[in-house]
């Protein structure tokens, strides 16, 4: 987590105002591995119970499968300021734009930049945790055919290479090799599973990044992605983009 003020032996490692945070300085990595060792510390106090992931940027904490006499423990620890049980949620809303208001009228949609510009996203890296993806979906290609319309082969590149501060990855899995299914537009795809448990997938679902359904929250979006997704795809109808030229 980014510290404001120095921990005793630890610089500082709060970006500047209008600055981005950067996780990859030598001291924002020393203090990552001071927490995860707190983590660990917090850990051994109820025995050796099994880690699935720990978090050290946005939240200091971790997951583990514990045992209720654990997790009564853990909440009575001073070094703890919560414990909470996982859930199995579904997703809430598929109009997330009418939620928001951006299709009203004086709605983000409906303004320009600068420039007079109608706003779209442009330069943006749009991440989207989500059920799945389906690559062959026009919507990621990154080419575009002489009317500029979207091809998987041939035509002129529409989409030059991530930004330089781009640090995400394109994961291989079932049915998702990342030469193939990733480009310059649907830049990075990742899937968590561990907290689900792979026995849990159902049988038409894939261990990888790859929906079940072919139906997701990009399939009609014209943009450019960085896909973080869950280890089950329950979506099953169409869905609104909340980006037009940005990457996923």
């Amino acid at each position: 987590m980014p510290e404001r003020r120095s921990t005793a032996g630890y610089a500082a490692t709060q970006a500047a105002p209008g600055a981005r945070f950067n996780a990859h300085t030598p001291a924002a990595l020393a203090y990552t591995s001071f927490l995860r060792s707190k983590q660990l510390a917090v850990l051994s106090t109820i025995g050796n119970a099994p880690v699935l992931s720990q978090f050290d940027t946005v939240l200091n904490g971790f997951t583990a499968k514990l045992t209720p006499a654990q997790a009564a423990a853990l909440s009575l620890n001073a070094n703890v300021a919560a414990v909470a049980e996982d859930q199995l949620l579904t997703p809430a809303t598929i109009t997330t734009p009418v939620f928001l208001g951006l299709t009203t009228p004086g709605g983000i949609w409906s303004q320009v930049d600068g420039n007079g510009v109608t706003v779209k996203g442009e330069n943006m890296v749009l991440g989207d945790v989500d059920l799945g993806i389906w690559p062959e979906s026009p919507s990621y290609y990154d080419h575009v055919d002489g009317s500029g319309n979207p091809v998987a082969s041939g035509g002129s590149l529409a989409y030059g290479p991530p930004p330089a501060t781009w640090a995400g990855t394109c994961v291989s899995g079932d049915s998702f090799n990342p030469a193939q299914a990733c480009n310059n537009k649907l830049i990075g795809a990742r899937y968590y599973v561990d907290g689900f448990g792979k026995q849990n997938i159902a049988k038409d679902e894939y261990l990888s990044p790859r929906d079940g359904d072919s139906i997701e929250v990009g399939e009609k979006n014209t943009g450019r992605w960085a896909k973080i997704v869950s280890g089950i795809g329950l979506a099953s109808s169409l869905i609104w983009a909340l980006s037009y030229v940005s990457r996923r």
